[in-house]
């Protein structure tokens, strides 16, 4: 039975990379198996070793990230989350079919199937600019080093990386105040920086005692933003 990839890139559909291969090659370069092609992807990545459920971390000076931590070797089990540059490959293994699999039931077989061409954009490296490739650069550092920190407990705090961070009585990051059933604000990746976004029309969500804009606002290093009474700062820890 094969294993698999969900392939998560910055405002695309989610897509499923099917494999059965023992030695996967992940990044940029057209040899790969797993093209990802992207200025944040090196050209030769990663390599996952199917058997051992192993991925080793082939790039010089990029990072691999499994569930936000930094890791050059890491044994994944169904669930984790590696991060390549600006995608996220959300991992199942084979010991399970897609229509089995209890996560998000439904969910992964109605995916459709990841193509190289669904990230147009190989050659990058020879086209951009100096300030596109800042701009690159910048967005691999708040992947990579952003944080969220309770203002009420210093010693709490979350990385939203790549991934939907939520807000909410009983979601991952709690908040105090009253209407706070459900997810009531979102922090997502743009892909140039982190976005707070309200949902509902009950609960108050500023940022350094401003209202958010309807669409969400960006988040700058330094930002204090309120959500019903519970106060957070957002790092940047360059």
């Amino acid at each position: 039975m094969p294993s698999y990839f969900v392939v998560r890139e910055p405002n695309r559909e989610d897509s499923l990379f099917t494999f059965s291969d023992e030695r996967l090659h992940i990044g940029r370069d057209s040899e790969c198996h797993l093209c990802l092609k992207h200025i944040t992807v090196s050209r030769k990545h990663a390599v996952f070793v199917r058997s051992e459920s192993l991925i080793e971390n082939h790039a010089l000076q990029e990072p691999i990230l499994v569930n936000n931590d930094d890791v050059q070797t890491a044994t994944l089990s169904s669930g984790d989350t590696v991060q390549i540059g600006c995608f996220s490959l959300i991992y199942f293994d084979g010991t399970q079919s897609i229509s089995e699999t209890k996560w998000e039931p439904g969910y992964l077989s109605d995916l459709d199937a990841y193509t190289k061409q669904q990230s147009p954009r190989e050659g990058a490296t020879l086209h951009m600019n100096p300030e596109n490739l800042q701009n690159v650069q910048r967005s691999i550092i708040i992947l990579k080093k952003a944080d969220v920190i309770s203002l009420a407990d210093e010693s709490q705090s979350w990385k939203p990386r790549n991934e939907t961070l939520k807000f909410g009585k009983k979601e991952t990051v709690p908040v105090r105040g009253w209407f706070l059933s459900g997810c009531v604000a979102t922090i997502q990746f743009s892909g140039t920086h982190h976005t707070l976004k309200k949902y509902g029309s009950f609960v108050s969500v500023t940022i350094n005692g401003k209202d958010i804009l309807p669409e969400g606002s960006p988040l700058n290093s330094g930002d204090i933003f309120q959500i019903g009474k519970s106060l957070f700062r957002y790092e940047i820890n360059e």
